[in-house]
């Protein structure tokens, strides 16, 4: 849901495909246990680049949403006293509430 989100938001910005990849491909990356690559190849360097910006500011706005926040925090707290690990509680809790 998080990669869809993401394009939808991509989708308001620009029609350009390489915009609404470069707006997935930070989470794309850290779901192949990759980075995206540095420098990012010309052509298409401009509209993925723009695309990952978009990624992270729209990351920074929902991570300080009060009502992101405050889910985030109930869940965590739920599958910890259920027996699950800090780490993955967290990972967990942050994708259940998106």
């Amino acid at each position: 849901m998080n990669l869809y989100g993401h394009a939808v938001v991509a989708s308001w910005r620009s029609g350009d495909a390489w915009h609404g990849l470069g707006s997935m491909l930070p989470d794309l990356a850290g779901i192949a246990g990759a980075r995206p690559p540095t420098p990012l190849p010309t052509p298409l360097s401009e509209a993925l680049r723009a695309g990952v910006a978009l990624h992270h500011a729209t990351d920074a706005l929902f991570h300080a949403a009060p009502e992101f926040v405050a889910l985030c925090a109930d869940a965590l707290d739920t599958l910890q006293r259920a027996g699950v690990p800090r780490g993955p509680a967290r990972g967990t809790a942050h994708i259940a509430v998106v």
